[in-house]
């Protein structure tokens, strides 16, 4: 008697153990050790009810109920198959539509390529309290990473709940998440597809390659706060898991052996013949450089593109049939050259405020490949007087288009590779936060990952999202306030007034 009572108790232990594992698998996704546990105990127990009771089990399967109740279990067998069968096809077909405006929540062409080379697991830790109403607003984004990659295993801590678990990953308070591969971690405190992807990135890197900015010349400031300083594209390279540093070149040091590329952006002041021939043998020793000057401006390392077949013009850009905000000087560009850098970029537009050409000598040295990348249109022309005002096309000094605006130059035996661009304002600060959906941007981070053959972060990034905004005139903004301010509460007060009466009469 007191077997068959162990054997009930042991039933309903496995039944509830392997219950608790299968809706713990369905919320994680994954067997955890605690999912593994309650199955081990559910397996456990199961034996021990089957010694048991083996007897009453095996006279059941044997009875008149077993035969009349076979073809109900194969029924409920055949619904569980279905369901199971349906959820593995959703969860390897999986797709949802994102009717929001923007499409907030569809992830861009970057984070598709990070996720889909993202090759060893990360833990996601999102630490949110219990009245944290943030954990909603990142956990709707990141459910489309945790379907669209295996490999990130995501867990909600209430710090207050587990602080132990916040301590050892450094956690203060609410509202961080925290990426985990290995002895790596990143924190990110907004949750921005910006900010999600590029702690991926981060995490996922066992390196962070170094790109020096050369100074001491009044180029343009990657630590600088002014418009036309570039604290912005720095940042954008940080996200992207770049390290970024100062180079002074007159400083007499070493050339850096960690340099993976040096950008000399647009020097007001000509370089010493030492700085150029500094920065000459560094390409010479497989060095990668970004070059960008302005019209007017000393043209950096004319000697050094001169050897390759390529040469700076004294001119400003201008097309009057694709221009910025009718501004003839601001060549805009939405076709480009076949190159890694540009392979996702066709469509999109870039401008170039006050830019200069470039020219491509027709021989060119064995070994060297020059491509012209972005380009105005055929009815554009090189402007020499600078002073002239508005410009006109005077064809015995004018260069006639259609403008090379940006070259990439690549020599196969020294392994070196240059990018040259006719322009630095279109990566400004000024430019970045008033032309926010322009690829600009991506124009120069997708360089900058060419010239560091980080060829995998080359695609278009995610954009921040647009606020929304009514224009109204002064007319409707007051018609918008009389309704609502006047007519509204007016109607509301007559209504009542109405009812009363009624029911007074």
């Amino acid at each position: 008697m007191r077997e068959r009572q162990y054997a009930s108790y042991a039933s309903y232990l496995a039944a509830a153990s392997l219950a608790l594992a299968l809706i713990l698998f369905a919320l994680q996704r994954r067997p955890g050790p605690l999912t593994v546990a309650l199955a081990v105990l559910a397996l456990l127990s199961g034996l021990v009810w089957l010694y048991l009771d083996w007897d009453r089990v095996l006279a059941s399967l044997r009875g008149r109920q077993a035969k009349y109740g076979s073809s109900s279990v194969l029924l409920t067998l055949s619904f569980l198959g279905i369901v199971v069968l349906a959820n593995v096809v959703s969860n390897r077909y999986y797709h949802r539509f994102d009717t929001t405006a923007g499409q907030r929540f569809s992830l861009s062409p970057q984070t598709l390529k990070v996720l889909a080379d993202t090759k060893e697991p990360i833990e996601v830790y999102g630490f949110f309290a219990a009245n944290d109403t943030r954990k909603s607003e990142f956990e709707d984004l990141f459910t489309e990473y945790l379907h669209r990659c295996r490999q990130l295993h995501y867990q909600s801590v209430d710090p207050d709940v587990q602080p132990a678990l916040a301590k050892q990953l450094g956690a203060s308070g609410t509202g961080v998440v925290i990426f985990v591969r290995g002895n790596q971690k990143q924190k990110i405190y907004t949750y921005q597809e910006q900010d999600i992807t590029s702690a991926i990135l981060r995490v996922d890197r066992n390196d962070q390659p170094k790109v020096y900015f050369v100074t001491g010349h009044q180029e343009r400031d990657s630590q600088g706060t002014q418009p036309g300083d570039y604290s912005l594209i720095a940042k954008a390279m940080q996200d992207e898991g770049y390290q970024v540093a100062p180079l002074n070149l007159a400083s007499g040091q070493a050339m850096p052996t960690d340099a993976r590329v040096i950008i000399l952006a647009s020097p007001r002041q000509a370089l010493t013949s030492d700085e150029e021939k500094r920065l000459t043998d560094y390409v010479n020793g497989g060095g990668r450089l970004l070059l960008l000057s302005d019209p007017g401006e000393p043209a950096p390392l004319p000697g050094l593109l001169a050897k390759y077949g390529v040469t700076w013009d004294d001119d400003v850009a201008i097309d009057p049939d694709a221009s910025l905000m009718g501004n003839v000087s601001y060549p805009l560009v939405n076709r480009y050259g076949s190159s890694p850098i540009t392979q996702d970029m066709q469509g999109l537009t870039t401008f170039f405020p006050v830019a200069r050409s470039l020219e491509i000598a027709q021989q060119l040295p064995q070994n060297v490949t020059v491509q012209a990348l972005v380009q105005t249109g055929p009815n554009s022309w090189g402007e020499k007087d600078l002073t002239k005002s508005p410009p006109t096309y005077d064809p015995s000094t004018d260069i006639k288009g259609p403008l090379t605006l940006m070259v990439t130059i690549e020599d196969s035996t020294a392994k070196a590779r240059i990018a040259a661009i006719g322009d630095s304002d279109f990566a400004s600060d000024q430019t970045f936060q008033t032309f926010q959906g322009s690829g600009n941007g991506d124009l120069f981070l997708n360089t900058v990952s060419w010239l560091a053959a980080e060829e995998e972060l080359i695609t278009i990034r995610p954009k921040q999202p647009a606020q929304a905004t009514v224009l109204m005139t002064p007319e409707q903004g007051r018609a918008v306030q009389l309704f609502t301010v006047v007519l509204m509460p007016l109607s509301v007060a007559l209504a009542g007034a109405a009812v009363w009466w009624r029911r007074r009469s």
